[in-house]
C-alpha cells in the first residue's frame, strides 16, 4: 500500500504564492503622506489673512471653580489668551507655507464681539481689507473659559501597624479648563468686507495628580495660567485645521518581491525616495519575466501618483490593463482621478502651497 502525501500548511501557502502572478503573496500596503483639502476652506484663493481681536473683554469671562464653587475670576487674561491663539495660528499657517498670517489691530474696528453679537459691519471691514491689504481677516469675537479644580481624599486598604490597624489617606486633585471661541472669516475679495463664514471652537484640558496631602497636591498642581494657555493654543490648531491643508497618511498596495531589484526598489520607497525607487521599476517593466514586468509597472503607477505625475500614471494604468490583464485597476484610476481634482482644488485655494 503506498504512503499518502502529506501536505502541511506551510507548504500549502507556499504552493500558493509561487503559483500567483501579482498575487497577495507579493503585495503589501505603503502608508504615503498627502496633503488634503481642509473641512471648511475660505471661498476665494487666499495669500494673506490678518487676524485681529474684536472680543469684548467686558462680557468675556474666565471663571475658577474650586470643587463646585466660584473663588476667583481671571476676565484681565482675555486679551492675553485671545494673542496666544493668534500667535499659535500664525506660526501653523506661515509654517506651512500656504497662508501669510499676521495679528493687527485697527482702532476704527470696535471690540464688541460677543457669542450673541452681530456681524461686524461690511463698511468697517472693506477699510480694514484695504487697509491691511488681504485676501482676508479672521476675527476672535466671543470668548469664554472656565477652570474647574476638584479634590478629594481616598483611603488605602486596612494596614496593620504595632500600635493597630490604620488606613492611609492618599489626597487626589484633578484641574480642567473648558474654553470656547467664535471665529468669524471675512472676505477680502469676491464678497468684500462680508462675512464669509462663522464656528464655534471649544476644547478641554484636563490634569490629575496625586499626593500624600492637601498641601502637596497643590504643590503638584498645573497653575491656572498655564492650563489656560494650553488650551488657548489647542483651540488655534483645531481652528487652523478647519480651514487649512491637513496633513494625512493613506495606504496604498504595491508590490514588494519578485527579485532583489524589486526588494531594493521596495526598500527606497519606504524611504521617501520615490524617484530612485522608480528608476528601478522603469527598467524591470522592460523585463522578459512577465510576473517582475507586470508588478513593476504597478508600481510604477503608485510612484507616479506620489510625485504627481498623473498623465504617467493614467497611461501606465492602461497597460496593466491591456498588456497584464489586471482587472481591478480601473478601481485604482477611480483613486487617481479623485486625487488629481483634489490637488488642483488645493493649488487653487491656496496658490502658495508647496506640494
Amino acid at each position: 500500500m503506498g504512503t499518502k502525501p502529506f501536505i502541511g500548511l506551510k507548504q500549502l501557502l507556499v504552493f500558493f504564492c509561487i503559483g500567483a502572478v501579482v498575487g497577495g503573496c507579493s503585495s503589501a500596503k505603503i502608508a504615503i503622506n498627502v496633503t488634503t483639502l481642509p473641512d471648511n476652506p475660505l471661498t476665494d484663493p487666499v495669500q494673506t489673512i490678518a487676524l485681529i481681536n474684536a472680543v469684548n473683554v467686558n462680557i468675556a469671562q474666565t471663571n475658577q471653580f474650586v470643587n463646585g464653587t466660584v473663588v476667583a475670576s481671571f476676565n484681565g487674561s482675555t486679551n492675553y489668551l485671545v494673542q496666544r491663539s493668534f500667535l499659535k495660528m500664525e506660526s501653523i499657517f506661515n509654517n506651512g507655507q500656504y497662508f501669510q498670517a499676521f495679528d493687527t489691530a485697527f482702532s476704527f474696528l470696535p471690540k464688541t464681539g460677543t457669542f450673541r453679537s452681530n456681524t461686524l459691519p461690511v463698511a468697517l471691514m472693506i477699510k480694514a481689507c484695504r487697509a491691511a491689504k488681504v485676501d482676508a481677516i479672521i476675527t476672535i469675537e466671543g470668548y469664554t473659559a472656565d477652570i474647574d479644580s476638584d479634590s478629594e481624599v481616598r483611603y488605602s486598604t486596612p494596614v496593620d501597624r504595632t500600635y493597630g490597624t490604620i488606613r492611609v489617606p492618599y489626597f487626589d486633585g484633578e484641574q480642567s479648563v473648558f474654553m470656547k471661541m467664535l471665529f468669524r472669516a471675512y472676505s477680502c475679495k469676491s464678497y468684500e468686507g462680508e462675512l464669509d463664514f462663522q464656528t464655534l471652537a471649544s476644547t478641554q484640558v484636563s490634569r490629575s495628580t496625586t499626593g500624600s496631602s492637601p498641601y502637596e497636591v497643590s504643590h503638584n498642581m498645573q497653575n491656572a495660567g498655564s492650563i489656560l494657555v494650553e488650551a488657548a493654543e489647542n483651540i488655534a490648531v483645531d481652528f487652523a485645521n478647519h480651514i487649512g491643508p491637513q496633513s494625512s497618511s493613506i495606504s496604498r498596495k504595491i508590490y514588494t518581491k519578485g527579485n532583489d531589484q524589486m526588494a531594493q526598489a521596495y526598500g527606497l520607497a519606504g524611504l521617501g525616495d520615490w524617484n530612485g525607487a522608480n528608476n528601478i521599476w522603469y527598467l524591470l517593466a522592460t523585463s522578459n519575466n512577465l510576473t517582475i514586468a507586470a508588478r513593476a509597472t504597478y508600481n510604477l503607477i503608485l510612484g507616479n501618483e506620489v510625485l504627481m505625475n498623473f498623465k504617467e500614471a493614467y497611461e501606465l494604468a492602461e497597460i496593466c490593463k491591456d498588456k497584464y490583464g489586471m482587472k481591478k485597476i480601473d478601481d485604482y484610476v477611480s483613486v487617481l482621478k479623485e486625487r488629481e481634482g483634489e490637488i488642483a482644488e488645493l493649488r487653487r485655494l491656496f496658490p502658495s502651497i508647496l506640494l
